[in-house]
């Protein structure tokens, strides 16, 4: 999925393939696939200067489609970094080495 600049999609994604369409929207975040899509519709919607009407006007008229997900999938959480300090453990330990 790459984001794209308009004001009713958020981002889209091509999967070769299956020839599938993935859409995400931004108000929703709801996330759509449409089936049997050729590849020069979806360098169509990349390349539109209003992604909302060509995908109105080319795209949901013309092809099945299912929900995805209700919301965007994300990217999962970073992991917090190891803690710098030393267990007491180990601070008891090293006050012992000297």
């Amino acid at each position: 999925m790459r984001p794209v600049d308009s004001s009713s999609i958020a981002a889209i994604g091509y999967e070769r393939s299956g020839r599938r369409l993935i859409v995400q929207f931004r108000q929703s975040e709801r996330v759509y696939a449409y089936f049997d899509v050729p590849r020069s519709v979806f360098e169509g919607l990349c390349h539109a200067a209003s992604k909302g009407g060509f995908f109105n006007d080319e795209i949901k008229p013309n092809y099945l489609y299912e929900r995805v997900s209700d919301r965007a999938v994300r990217q999962p959480p970073r992991r917090p970094r190891a803690a710098t300090r030393h267990s007491a453990a180990a601070q008891r330990d090293v006050g012992r080495a000297k």
